[in-house]
């Protein structure tokens, strides 16, 4: 097994297991599938944190993977990884990606996948993939310039830098960049905030924002008018109404 997965009170973890850098390689891909699909049915579960083992997130893909590979099997490697990392970005649960030491080209594709993303100050990040010949496959392209801007994504891409945590937060690319004794910490600070709040909300609000990068804003306005109207069919909206008016603090159950 290369990764591991574990559970308590609605959030789950997958863990990349394959030390010392923690490279994705095809059976990696795999289980990751298998978890998000399990994962996406399981109606316990509410967020899901993807974190690294030992010393680092991950280094990106296994270069093996590529060197074995014809243009046919590369195209077959692309579209995988791309399925995966779209799993997780339209997924029903918030994914939080929780980085130290390296998160480089796949394992970079993977963090900005999720909703999320919070790294140690120090940690490392890059797509490095022009320095072997290489483009990123895995939404790299098409994500990094939605998140940072179309001139920074390019540097990043064609110059194949490495930037710290501290670096990514400042221009966006990730969330919060904390030291790294208080990662968990902050993730678990930012878990169960999200946690606290209404969860047919959190799930609306959430899928709005991101099919806001694919619509036009007229059709973007309709869609959150309409979802607007039936959070007001929802238990949770009165009982978020109720508690704020006799200050108190709520109590969801998501219904």
């Amino acid at each position: 097994m290369k990764t591991t997965i574990t559970k308590q009170e609605g959030i789950t973890r997958i863990k990349l297991s394959n030390p010392p850098l923690n490279l994705i390689d095809n059976e990696t891909l795999n289980e990751l599938e298998q978890h998000i699909e399990k994962i996406e049915e399981d109606n316990e579960t509410r967020i899901v944190i993807i974190e690294g083992e030992g010393k680092t997130f991950s280094a990106g893909a296994d270069i093996k993977i590529f060197m074995e590979a014809n243009p046919e099997k590369a195209y077959e490697i692309s579209i995988k990884g791309q399925r995966i990392m779209e799993a997780i970005r339209k997924s029903g649960k918030i994914y939080i990606a929780k980085v130290h030491g390296y998160a480089l080209g796949g394992g970079l594709e993977l963090a900005l996948a999720c909703h999320i993303t919070i790294t140690s100050k120090t940690a490392k990040l890059g797509l490095p993939e022009t320095t072997l010949g290489l483009i990123p496959g895995w939404t790299g392209t098409q994500i990094l310039p939605k998140l940072i801007g179309e001139k920074k994504a390019i540097e990043l891409i064609l110059t194949g830098n490495q930037i710290t945590g501290e670096e990514a937060e400042k221009i966006g690319l990730i969330n919060i960049a904390v030291e790294e004794e208080k990662l968990e910490e902050k993730t678990m600070e930012i878990a169960k905030r999200i946690m606290g709040n209404a969860p047919i909300a959190i799930q609306k609000a959430k899928k709005l924002v991101i099919e806001a990068e694919e619509k036009k804003l007229e059709e973007g306005l309709k869609r959150e008018a309409e979802e607007f109207k039936k959070i007001f069919e929802t238990e949770d909206l009165k009982e978020g109404l109720k508690a704020f008016k006799e200050k108190r603090k709520p109590i969801y159950k998501g219904r």
